[in-house]
């Protein structure tokens, strides 16, 4: 494997889970194996030491998983299938590629006040100049603005959001009106001068392939490298997972690096298929999932919404509702592509935080892959007192039910 992060370390457990001789070798860099790229923002910021952003550590990659790590002087040679380590030869079967991407700074900030704290490189950077600042302005897009918002003032620092076309380029207006409702006029600004006289521009949202991998030869898309359902790339013995994997069939792209979960899966897809294990596994549709809160509206947004659907000629259509009392407070977006019946996107917007069980049984709802006809005929639960258990995402299945049979 050649990578950072966590996705490396994912496929070695699941490598070695699967296989108690398979020969595992990752390489890398020194410090930039096994963060984790969500915890990157709370210690670019000052909220964790270097050693927190590390959830699995190195002496469990080599002990425990018996994984080779090989940080320096190593060359990959894809014709002949080799690594050169100095003088000697390392042959392999598949390479795993499991990099993170690289950040897309806004055109319209300098480059170099710009950091994005979802990149290694500029999170050190941010932890080294932050508490010498005055003045932080949040762009790029608007719900990771809204993450870093509720990280900075939460830990004292004055920030403000800056908004245009382009940090809303993939968010519905009706959710954006739901979210800009939550936040104080203080916090945003339109003011292009002010984001330039900045002190320090933090940004994210927007990526592109690392310069390691643009020489490749490998067929690519929007952000990354495409893979198909067993993540396998346009090369047959190259596997892709992580930040830099884009799928065929992907929904919610801007944050399919953020989306560790889904890295952990693809992991899993990987290593039942270069172990050719007789029940390999397949990924059928990759969705981007971001959950933040800002105030005290909490956000869940997973896959696409009705911009995004639209930009790539997918005909959607959508319900939004509110649910019913004892949970009037939460607010559920469902984005329906019309050809297939199936899930694209469900947002969740709601004054009070999100039980995990709830995320939970999104992301199941959005990855099933049943038409929304075979998700409302699941029977709700029951309890004592009352008919049947609220539920405002199944509610709002059922309205996008109906609407599909109207638009038919």
């Amino acid at each position: 494997m050649l990578g950072e992060g966590l996705s490396p370390v994912f496929v070695a457990r699941w490598l070695r889970r699967l296989s108690s001789t398979v020969d595992i070798t990752i390489l890398s860099q020194r410090g930039k194996l096994g963060y984790s790229i969500n915890l990157l923002p709370l210690y670019a910021v000052g909220g964790l030491v270097a050693r927190e952003i590390t959830p699995i550590s190195l002496d469990y990659v080599k002990n425990v998983l018996r994984t080779n790590v090989i940080f320096e002087n190593y060359k990959i040679n894809l014709k002949e299938k080799i690594v050169l380590l100095n003088n000697e030869k390392l042959e392999f079967d598949y390479l795993i590629l499991a990099l993170n991407p690289k950040p897309v700074p806004p055109a319209y900030a300098p480059i170099s006040k710009a950091k994005c704290p979802w990149y290694i490189n500029d999170a050190r950077d941010i932890r080294n100049l932050i508490d010498n600042v005055s003045k932080v302005m949040l762009t790029g897009d608007f719900l990771t603005s809204i993450t870093l918002y509720e990280l900075l003032t939460k830990l004292g620092y004055k920030c403000r959001i800056f908004i245009d076309e382009h940090s809303t380029y993939y968010l519905d207006n009706d959710l954006y009106r739901l979210i800009i409702g939550s936040i104080e006029d203080s916090a945003i600004s339109e003011d292009l001068e002010e984001l330039r006289e900045a002190d320090l521009v933090l940004y994210g949202g927007y990526w592109c392939l690392p310069d390691l991998l643009t020489n490749l030869k490998l067929k690519t898309g929007k952000f990354g490298i495409m893979i198909g359902e067993t993540c396998l790339s346009s090369n047959k013995f190259i596997y892709v997972i992580g930040g830099c994997a884009e799928h065929i069939i992907s929904y919610g792209v801007r944050y399919l690096p953020l989306s560790e979960g889904l890295h952990d899966v693809e992991s899993l897809i990987v290593a039942t298929n270069v172990l050719s294990l007789r029940r390999a596994l397949r990924l059928r549709k990759a969705l981007g999932s971001l959950y933040c809160k800002c105030n005290n509206c909490t956000i869940l947004t997973l896959g696409s919404t009705v911009k995004e659907a639209q930009l790539a000629d997918v005909p959607s259509t959508s319900v939004r509702l509110r649910g019913r009392e004892p949970m009037e407070d939460v607010v559920v977006k469902i984005v329906v592509d019309r050809r297939s019946m199936s899930v694209i996107g469900v947002h969740m917007i709601s004054s009070r935080n999100l039980d995990p069980t709830a995320i939970g049984y999104v992301h199941l709802v959005g990855y099933l892959g049943l038409t929304v006809s075979d998700l409302i005929s699941t029977a709700p639960p029951s309890s004592l007192g009352s008919v049947t258990m609220v539920d405002p995402l199944l509610d709002a299945l059922r309205s996008s039910w109906y609407k599909l049979l109207w638009l038919s």
